[in-house]
């Protein structure tokens, strides 16, 4: 069983100094970041039966292997951003993060490993603020065929996916031998690489524009959402595309057109004025609320350099 809605749309927000480049962000993978099975057998049938309760609701769901977000540290002294990454599967999450489970999880995770998170999947998520050259940002009204947040409004965005990478869960364990160094640091770097290139596939996928129409993605903050944190990255991607050409890539048909049934285009310039209501009246799921309020505080922030 899922939790309230009013559950589900709460989150948090951090920013990260500056927005990052591929280059400047890495990912340690280890199965020790991988959710831990809970010690009781009942708790993990439920986490299940959970899943396919939804999935009989929603037959359009479909589980797959995910990243798990462990943990991240900035100023790490190879880089700007090092994150920590296990596997997990959509199913999972959905039968934790989101379901009447997470309060029990949480509270044993603490007690048990005094980490609270450790029973919880938090598949690594990844969302976008798509800006069009002409000052319009894209947002995209979620279909009844998803999974969670039906019918609100939210960012281009999806997951990067570890079978991108050959990277199973058979696969994960043997990277903690000295032996495979060498592999384990190749699929770190591919990790990274598949996490940015996600959110171009993402926006290609959910609105139809291609990645060559797109600027190399910035990554601005992560949102956390819900009690169980899971983890939803902010990137900031432009495009030469006008408003007007990305409304007609959308209508002529993404891919992943049955996720979403609307495209809405906000000007930028009514986002982020002072006192602005221009979402007041646009449902947003938590990751859009807290993706819309990194790109303001950083955009805001530029502005008032080049005033300097």
């Amino acid at each position: 069983m899922l939790l309230p809605l009013r559950r589900l749309m709460s989150f948090s927000v951090r920013s990260f100094k500056a927005p990052l480049a591929v280059d400047q962000v890495n990912v340690c993978l280890s199965s020790r970041f991988s959710r831990l099975v809970h010690p009781d057998p009942s708790i993990e049938q439920q986490k299940t039966l959970n899943w396919e309760d939804l999935k009989r609701q929603t037959p359009r769901l479909f589980n797959a292997s995910k990243f798990r977000f462990q943990g991240l540290s900035e100023d790490h002294p190879s880089s700007q951003l090092q994150m920590n990454w296990g596997l997990t599967d959509y199913a999972s999450y959905l039968g934790t993060c989101c379901s009447s489970l997470a309060p029990q999880l949480l509270e044993d995770g603490e007690m048990l490993h005094n980490d609270r998170f450790v029973f919880l999947s938090r598949k690594v998520g990844v969302a976008a603020v798509l800006e069009t050259r002409d000052g319009h940002v894209a947002l995209i009204k979620r279909s009844k065929s998803v999974g969670l947040y039906q019918d609100l409004y939210d960012t281009p965005g999806g997951h990067p996916e570890p079978s991108n990478i050959q990277l199973t869960e058979d696969v994960l364990p043997t990277l903690e031998d000295a032996a495979n160094e060498l592999k384990r640091t190749q699929l770190e770097d591919a990790a990274k690489q598949e996490f940015f290139q996600s959110i171009v596939n993402e926006v290609y996928e959910e609105v139809n524009l291609a990645p060559q129409r797109q600027q190399p993605p910035m990554l601005m903050g992560v949102v956390l959402q819900t009690d169980a944190c899971t983890p939803s990255f902010s990137f900031h991607i432009k495009t030469e595309c006008s408003a007007e050409e990305l409304r007609e890539l959308y209508h002529a048909g993404p891919s992943d057109k049955f996720e979403s049934v609307k495209l809405e285009l906000l000007s930028i310039e009514s986002l982020l004025d002072e006192g602005s209501t221009a979402l007041d009246e646009l449902k947003l799921t938590p990751s859009a609320q807290g993706t819309l309020g990194l790109w303001k505080q950083h955009t805001l922030r530029v502005r008032q350099q080049h005033r300097r």
